[in-house]
């Protein structure tokens, strides 16, 4: 399966190649020994080592490879690991029913009960983690309803406000208004009192000097 995937990225140009030991010498170390031999890491700047059963995060060798060269004292970067537990589960199993087919034939119902409980496992883990996620969105959901709606009420309580100072600056405009009406109600009537006072004062000068004429006259 390994080799397969190795070979649908090359036919995409991905410079990627399966290669596989005849012997197990060394096992793990020997593995890593007798790939560090091969011609083309000569060409290679950094080499990365993962297990079958690794998870990598898509940005794994962008946050590793600074440590690297921001620092030359550095020559081994260890990142913090995450197993497929499924996968190894199921390693475990297969490996287990090799041995039981090997040995007890009639094991296999045993095998077949032990991957039954695996698989239920996880299906209640998914299960778990489904309920999970759902009232997580839930609560976020509700925290974003409650968010809106004290927003809404915080608005409303802003308008209402603006709305009893404009009421209430209209009623002292109104106020205002209405005393400077009454205002330039006195201030006509007093102008109009001053006019007839002048105009009489303006007729009997004007008569004593009619007056005076007439004696002169005579």
């Amino acid at each position: 399966m390994v080799e397969q995937e190795c070979q649908r990225w090359a036919a995409k140009g991905i410079n990627i190649r399966y290669e596989s030991r005849e012997n197990r010498t060394g096992y793990k170390a020997g593995a890593l020994k007798e790939g560090l031999k091969r011609s083309y890491v000569k060409h290679c700047e950094y080499v990365a080592i993962f297990d079958v059963d690794f998870r990598l995060e898509p940005d794994y060798l962008r946050r590793a490879i600074p440590y690297l060269v921001q620092n030359s004292d550095i020559a081994l970067v260890q990142a913090r690991w995450r197993f497929d537990a499924l996968y190894l589960d199921f390693t475990y199993l297969i490996g287990i029913s090799q041995k039981y087919s090997r040995e007890h034939q009639e094991g296999q119902t045993a095998i077949e009960n032990l991957l039954q409980e695996t698989i239920e496992k996880h299906q209640v883990e998914l299960v778990e983690q489904k309920d999970y996620y759902i009232n997580a969105l839930a609560a976020a959901k509700e925290a974003k309803e409650l968010t809106e709606a004290r927003a809404n009420n915080e608005a409303k309580a802003e308008l209402e406000s603006r709305l009893r100072d404009a009421q209430e600056h209209e009623t002292m405009l109104v106020q205002a208004l209405e005393e400077l009406r009454q205002t330039l109600s006195r201030i006509k009537q007093q102008v109009f009192a001053l006019f007839i006072e002048i105009v009489g004062l303006n007729l009997a000068n004007l008569q004593n000097d009619v007056l005076r004429l007439c004696v002169v006259a005579l």
